[in-house]
């Protein structure tokens, strides 16, 4: 759908050609309507699309990518924890994309789910990356470590060494929590080292889709020296 009121913007043609030539079906609609479909939050510059819902994987789909994957290959998989707000899980989605990450692993309670705040924050890049959903994020993070995983928590701990300090060029996951409670108890002990980014004195953290762009652009700086 294209807002009647930008129909003529030569912003716009690019994106009404291509649709035109992939045989997708375009309406011009009144502006407000696409106001209320994005809720009146989601900016959407003029333009909607409806899809159909994104397939999701489950543990048994990733850990059997991961097993039959072309030998030498090193997954690097993201894994969150209580991650509730849209825009910063959509973020996520489009670093990881970035470093071309094997997977994003989220819990059933305790997420942002997808709307179209998630969509647009993650700029397209949703569409790229492979998303499982669990019941019980340590069990997925265990049956990951006998598939060969070792788990990176990040977490102001007096275990947790400098984040430059880790090796992540061997089959890494990285698991970053909320930015009000960080990682749980349990997650926390389920990891093989905590790490941390730091800080001038007085910032006591970074927004959590900060935190993973660093730890994720670390790993991708390690693996290709």
């Amino acid at each position: 759908m294209v807002a009647q009121e930008l129909s003529k913007d030569h912003r716009l043609q690019t994106l009404i050609d291509a649709a035109k030539s992939k045989g997708v079906n375009l309406q011009f609609v009144p502006k407000a309507k696409l106001d209320k479909m994005a809720d009146g939050e989601t900016p959407h510059q003029g333009v909607v699309a409806m899809v159909a819902p994104k397939p999701l994987l489950d543990i048994y789909d990733l850990v059997k990518q991961i097993e039959t994957a072309p030998a030498g290959t090193l997954p690097l998989v993201l894994a969150l924890d209580d991650v509730t707000d849209p825009r910063n899980f959509g973020a996520l989605i489009r670093t990881a994309a970035g470093v071309g990450a094997t997977a994003i692993i989220i819990p059933k309670v305790g997420s942002a789910g997808f709307s179209p705040a998630v969509g647009k924050a993650s700029a397209g890049t949703l569409e790229m990356m492979d998303i499982v959903v669990v019941s019980n994020l340590v069990d997925a993070m265990e049956r990951l470590k006998k598939a060969g995983l070792w788990w990176v928590g990040a977490a102001l701990d007096p275990k947790a060494v400098t984040y430059t300090q880790y090796d992540y060029t061997g089959p890494t996951g990285i698991v970053l929590g909320s930015e009000g409670a960080g990682l749980r108890r349990l997650v926390r002990e389920h990891c093989d080292q905590l790490v941390k980014i730091p800080l001038a004195p007085g910032v006591e953290s970074l927004n959590v889709s900060v935190a993973g762009a660093v730890l994720l652009f670390e790993a991708l700086r390690q693996r290709t020296k």
